[in-house]
């Protein structure tokens, strides 16, 4: 009945070729003046390509991070990233203190709080001399606000605390400091040594590895149950060989896949390899040198080693001294491994062979020869 009215919801009778669940409408039946289906447009090709041209491709990259403001499209003129000034986004204050600026600084506006001259009457010196071995005091020179900080020039510790120049210590014991109040009021105030406390803090390495003199079998697992493959310190070597299950000392190739049986095998390293000659045949094996194989070749292959052998390609003479030690040698035999001796003298060797060789035993006697220059007689 659907045939009869036109109704084609799964394709046209008799056609057997594909046909895209967008192009499935309904067919007008015979007679009919109503249209049924979707209302096409007059020109499908020309608003695909009005619709490309109007969207604004973005890429990932700048849909995340955004873009340059003073980047421009690159055109005939010019256009990119070569531009004589951009605009910079807001930036936070730089709130840092150098060293200098916290200690020398004049202004005594970003001094450190812990060396200022902010002390209690506890902190100060005690009368009489120190003992032996006890660290003397350093002088603290003031800043123009009245504010001493906590560290010690040159010039202080030579002339200012030498007692020949009426400095604030003399020879074997300390000065007080109500004798340097009231001794001279243009004097620097003595001021006890200001010391940073120190750090007490633990840290990752310490937390992972253990402090000097641990014992690193309280931090092992107690049984086998309680053992993975996973160190406690794999957040401290990512990139590194230490987050790898891998051979203690072997630096070659480990594969590694979760879905090459062979290759997770070999990983593993349950099973030994097989035998190293046919092991070498094998294409599939991991092997370090190339041995002349064509990929996807299933014919004979030699299995003696011995016949494998790598063709040579032609080279020139050696232009370095590597060269010249990676000459291969050929195939000249046992001269490849033993050097000939050097050819002087060989010229002249060959002209007594053939000039004086065939005279020896003969008188010398002006008499014609009977033999020949090779020693043979003549026929006549």
């Amino acid at each position: 009945m659907s045939s009869k009215l036109g109704l084609v919801n799964r394709g046209i009778v008799g056609y057997t070729g594909a046909i895209p669940n967008a192009s499935c409408y309904l067919l007008e039946t015979k007679g009919s003046t109503k249209r049924t289906g979707l209302a096409l447009a007059d020109s499908p090709k020309n608003e695909g390509q009005e619709s490309v041209n109007n969207s604004h491709i973005v890429s990932l990259y700048r849909n995340h991070y955004g873009a340059y403001t003073g980047y421009q499209r690159p055109n005939k003129e010019g256009g990119g990233y070569w531009f004589s000034q951009r605009a910079l986004g807001d930036a936070l204050p730089f709130t840092a203190v150098s060293t200098y600026t916290a200690e020398i600084d004049q202004s005594g506006q970003k001094a450190l709080g812990s060396l200022k001259a902010g002390r209690t009457s506890a902190e100060g010196l005690s009368e009489g001399c120190p003992s032996r071995g006890s660290s003397p005091t350093k002088t603290s020179v003031p800043s123009w606000n009245g504010e001493a900080l906590g560290y010690q020039t040159e010039y202080g510790s030579m002339v200012m605390k030498d007692a020949l120049t009426g400095g604030a210590v003399s020879p074997g014991c300390t000065r007080s400091r109500k004798d340097t109040e009231e001794g001279d009021g243009n004097r620097f105030k003595v001021l006890p040594h200001a010391m940073l406390p120190r750090i007490q803090t633990s840290t990752t390495y310490h937390d992972n590895y253990g402090t000097c003199g641990s014992d690193p079998l309280a931090r092992s697992a107690p049984n086998e149950q309680e053992m993975t493959r996973t160190a406690s310190t794999i957040n401290l070597a990512h990139g590194t060989p230490r987050n790898t299950y891998h051979i203690p000392g072997y630096g070659g190739f480990i594969p590694e896949s979760t879905h090459n049986k062979l290759a997770v095998t070999q990983a593993e390293g349950q099973h030994t390899r097989i035998d190293a000659k046919i092991d070498m045949l094998l294409s599939t094996s991991v092997d370090q040198y190339s041995r002349g194989r064509l990929p996807g070749y299933t014919g004979c292959r030699p299995r003696d080693s011995k016949n494998i052998k790598i063709d040579q390609m032609p080279r020139g003479l050696p232009l370095d001294v590597d060269g010249m030690a990676n000459t291969p040698g050929g195939r000249k035999g046992v001269m490849s491994f033993f050097t000939g001796g050097p050819g002087n003298g060989e010229a002249e060797a060959q002209l007594y062979y053939h000039d004086l060789k065939p005279l020896e035993g003969l008188p010398k006697i002006e008499v014609p020869s009977k033999t020949t220059l090779y020693g043979a007689r003549f026929n006549g």
